[in-house]
């Protein structure tokens, strides 16, 4: 894993409101991490997965616009030390946030991935073929984003 911080992206985020986008952006950036937009399942184009398989470039960690926990949990992501991908689920197992290094992000093919639950288990199946930390949120709540009260 690169040394660098982060390359945070948001998966489905697309039509959200600015406040919503806003709490998750701050929470999934505040102890590490550097905040590199989104990543649709149909407009691909915001963030070029390919173009990531240079060796030195940050990791990447891709979280779910459908989710939202406290800040602490997404830096058991995000600025976790320890070599190797990482995947935080939630209680059903669904992943709520990804971490893989460039390499690994760039040769993950989401061209099946059609929705944004799609795309973060596409990541989450590279990350766990790649080894991947189990993360949880232990005592924290995971729970469902609502985009009218995000707070």
């Amino acid at each position: 894993m690169s040394g660098d911080r982060p390359r945070v992206v948001l998966v489905g985020g697309a039509g959200l409101p600015d406040a919503a986008r806003r709490v998750l952006t701050e929470r999934a950036t505040a102890e590490a991490g550097v905040w590199s937009g989104d990543l649709d399942p149909l407009e691909r184009g915001a963030l070029d997965l390919p173009a990531a398989r240079v060796e030195d470039a940050p990791d990447l960690v891709a979280v779910s616009a459908e989710h939202l926990t406290v800040a602490t949990v997404y830096g058991d992501v995000t600025a976790d030390p320890r070599p190797g991908p990482a995947v935080l689920r939630d209680g059903s197992g669904a992943p709520v946030a990804v971490r893989l290094t460039a390499a690994q992000a760039g040769v993950v093919d989401l061209s099946a991935a059609t929705t944004p639950a799609a795309v973060m288990r596409a990541l989450a199946e590279a990350a766990d073929r790649a080894g991947a930390r189990e993360l949880g949120p232990g005592a924290f709540p995971v729970e469902p984003l609502d985009p009218a009260d995000p707070a």
